[in-house]
């Protein structure tokens, strides 16, 4: 069958005609839509429910006043602590967590910079320095095209090199949804 909604248990229709065909496409354009309406009203209601709801917001807002609060006393409060870099509260654990070190550019220097600095110094500092090789597949691609009826690259060096271009070819089916805009 194909019209109405195809269930679960239902087989996949059989399609022996271009009249069938376009049946069959008819039902996916129609679906699809369905589909699409579908999509944008969760879509709305989800963001209407992540971004205006006050309570949320409010509770929000109070945690972050406490949170602050409590990171304020603990800054003044820490050498009580001891050695501890936590403190366990009848409600809960307040602490302080050193991040993973990180490497950052400073005042007035950003990464061209340092690179130039780095080349500049060379020895040991090259270690520093990233070289990335990765294969350059529009360069091979380009090469294998044929340039004036003879290609750059054959396929024995392409097999030489452990590789070999590849073209698949897939299956599409593209509703018409735009005649179908309210």
């Amino acid at each position: 069958m194909l019209g109405g909604l195809m269930k679960d248990s239902e087989e996949i229709p059989t399609v022996k005609t271009r009249d069938q065909a376009e049946a069959a496409m008819a039902i996916i354009r129609a679906t699809s839509v369905q589909l699409g309406d579908l999509e944008v009203r969760r879509n709305v209601a989800l963001m209407a429910a992540q971004t205006n709801d006050p309570k949320m917001d409010l509770l929000t807002k109070r945690i972050n006043k406490f949170r602050d609060a409590l990171r304020l006393w603990a800054n003044t409060d820490r050498k009580n602590w001891g050695e501890q870099k936590y403190l366990d509260l009848r409600h809960g654990r307040i602490a302080f967590r050193e991040g993973r070190p990180a490497v950052a550019f400073i005042k007035g220097w950003d990464e061209k910079q340092t690179l130039a600095r780095l080349l500049e110094l060379g020895g040991r500092f090259m270690s520093y320095v990233r070289k990335k090789f990765e294969l350059d597949k529009s360069s091979v691609l380009r090469d294998v095209k044929l340039e004036a009826g003879e290609a750059r690259l054959t396929e024995s060096q392409l097999r030489d090199m452990g590789l070999a271009v590849e073209q698949t070819e897939s299956f599409l089916c593209e509703p018409k949804l735009e005649c179908l805009a309210p």
